[in-house]
């Protein structure tokens, strides 16, 4: 742990785990909260410490809890063909996105002239696409497709003709024009010293730098920049979702030519529990995952009678039009239940009224103005509840409350019990 900041009004910390190599960002401990920090790993891999400050008298007391006990703050469920990386929200500029500077790239003509034409994803001749070999030369994967057998391109210069990028067959005699790495800069050159590719509009030239060129932020020639865009599979765009699961904010990220295949992970994991499931109850010592339903209904409903020590009736309370429906899928169970009528009546005289308690269901209009002919009943009291047993703790989702014809959505309901290992 280091201080991060040591004013008296703005106490702040930051920890560090001893396995993982970057320090968490600064937080309060000056105030009663509960949360999570994150901290990265050499390898971008994030990893959450549970914190909670809790005030006893006048000290403030940190706990710090393995976040595998808890319900993950975020879940990322990345249903494309390509990697993801995310980081927190940065306050500087964020870089290009595909603007028409990505729309050009490299393409080899027939006769083997290189120039700079405009991204077609769609070409089929793959004269777009590049890939580096293991002795160093850039080769085209269009044109080695259609040579002879025996017989490679590779990228070249022609010394003689104003160092224009030509394709030409491999010749170990040209190793200083056929050899080509990128630079720190993103710069692409060959072994002839202080000369780069260069875009000249359409044509693509090796070339000295300019100095009266505009410069990039690393002050390279923007002409003299380059990007090397991985063949991906894939329609090239992502849509991203944003939704909660118990107390989870879940980030789920499809292609949008593939959607189907969200759907499909979506409901391959109840079957795919129910398989392993089924398949361990052939081993000892373990059951088979029962699925089932029960519907309860009793119309006339049920009274209960609240008395004293002195066998006097305090208050009679009555439950009309019970419907309760309990229904298990693999791990998950749902439970809902309605009340139609719910009436309590007390037992003393010199009371007003003799209703505790009056609730009966009512009749809404089903219309969005208000004015439709069709009504729809809302019972007294309505209860849903959904619970999905989780490795560390018992997640328990209050769906929906409705009482007095009105429906009142209540915040999920998290029951944890933790277990030792």
């Amino acid at each position: 742990m280091v201080w991060n900041e040591n004013f008296g009004d703005n106490r702040m910390l930051c920890v560090k785990r001893d396995d993982v190599k970057y320090w968490s960002c600064p937080f309060r401990i000056d105030l009663i909260s509960s949360f999570h920090v994150t901290m990265r790993d050499a390898d971008e891999t994030p990893r959450f410490l549970r914190v909670e400050v809790i005030l006893n008298s006048a000290i403030f007391y940190i706990t710090f809890t393995d976040a595998r006990y808890y319900p993950p703050p975020i879940q990322l469920e990345n249903l494309s063909d390509v990697p993801v990386l995310y980081q927190q929200k940065i306050d500087r500029k964020p870089g290009y996105g595909f603007t028409d500077e990505f729309e050009l790239a490299l393409e080899v003509m027939q006769k083997g002239k290189v120039m700079l034409n405009k991204l077609n994803l769609s070409d089929s001749s793959r004269n777009q696409l590049w890939r580096f070999a293991s002795d160093g030369c850039l080769e085209n994967i269009g044109m080695n497709n259609r040579a002879r057998p025996g017989e490679r391109y590779v990228l070249d210069v022609l010394d003689s003709g104003g160092f224009v990028l030509m394709m030409l067959k491999r010749n170990t005699a040209r190793e200083r024009f056929q050899k080509w790495y990128f630079t720190a800069e993103r710069q692409l050159r060959c072994k002839i010293e202080g000369m780069f590719v260069e875009a000249r509009k359409t044509e693509v030239v090796l070339a000295a730098p300019n100095k009266n060129s505009p410069r990039s932020r690393n002050g390279v020639p923007v002409e003299q920049v380059w990007e090397l865009q991985s063949q991906r599979p894939g329609s090239g765009i992502l849509d991203v979702e944003c939704l909660y699961r118990g107390p989870t904010l879940v980030v789920r990220i499809t292609d949008r030519a593939k959607p189907y295949r969200a759907v499909q992970r979506f409901h391959q994991a109840p079957e795919l529990l129910l398989a392993c499931a089924a398949a361990a109850a052939d081993g000892p010592g373990c059951s088979r995952v029962c699925d089932f339903e029960v519907n309860v209904s009793m119309r006339n409903g049920i009274g209960l009678s609240f008395i004293n020590g002195l066998h006097e009736e305090l208050i009679y309370a009555r439950f009309q039009g019970i419907v309760l429906h309990v229904n298990r899928q693999g791990r998950t169970h749902q439970i809902t239940g309605s009340v139609e009528v719910i009436q309590a009546d007390n037992q003393l005289l010199a009371t007003d009224r003799w209703q505790v308690l009056f609730c009966q269901q009512g009749a809404v209009s089903s219309g969005e103005s208000g004015h439709s002919d069709t009504q729809v009943v809302v019972p007294a009291l309505k209860l849903e509840m959904n619970c999905t047993p989780m490795e560390h703790y018992d997640a328990f989702d209050v769906r929906c409350f409705c009482c007095l014809g009105q429906c009142y959505s209540l915040p999920p309901v998290q029951r944890r019990t933790f277990t030792e290992h």
